[in-house]
């Protein structure tokens, strides 16, 4: 078992360049491009709880305003189903969720409630810097993709 594996649980019977699920399907990887996916899809899920916990806590912050109340909630619902998609990723890619899970939801909640206190002008440049810095990471996720070797 390689190293990889043997410090997943999740891989325990992981079989490279046989299948894993994949919605439904099945996709052969190799470890390489496992190892990506797998550090891809670890990061990407802590970053939409962490995303989700932001717009819970700016809704606490400035939730009384029923106009930038439906805007917040929108925007957390989009999070929302972010996070549905990385967590059904954990799953069918056979990835462990991150240990920093906690830290992701607390972190990002004290984010958006301060970031809110601070006013609606100051929450809304938090919520640009942060997915200006998600769409960056995203980009980087896609080069080393785009970076494995194809057999």
């Amino acid at each position: 078992m390689s190293g990889h594996a043997a410090h997943n649980p999740h891989l325990r019977d992981f079989k490279y360049r046989d299948t894993v699920r994949v919605l439904g399907g099945e996709l052969a990887l190799t470890r390489d491009e496992h190892a990506v996916i797998d550090r891809a899809v670890r990061v990407n899920q802590a970053g939409e709880m962490a995303a989700v916990a932001i717009y819970r806590g700016q809704l606490a912050a400035l939730g009384r305003d029923p106009a930038l109340r439906e805007l917040l909630v929108h925007m957390r619902d989009q999070e929302v189903g972010h996070l549905e998609i990385m967590d059904r990723h954990v799953r069918d890619f056979c990835v462990r969720p991150t240990l920093l899970q906690p830290v992701a939801a607390v972190g990002g909640y004290l984010l958006g409630a301060v970031s809110a206190l601070l006013g609606t002008e100051s929450a809304m440049t938090c919520t640009e810097a942060v997915e200006t810095r998600i769409g960056m990471h995203y980009d980087d996720q896609l080069r080393d993709l785009h970076a494995l070797p194809y057999e």
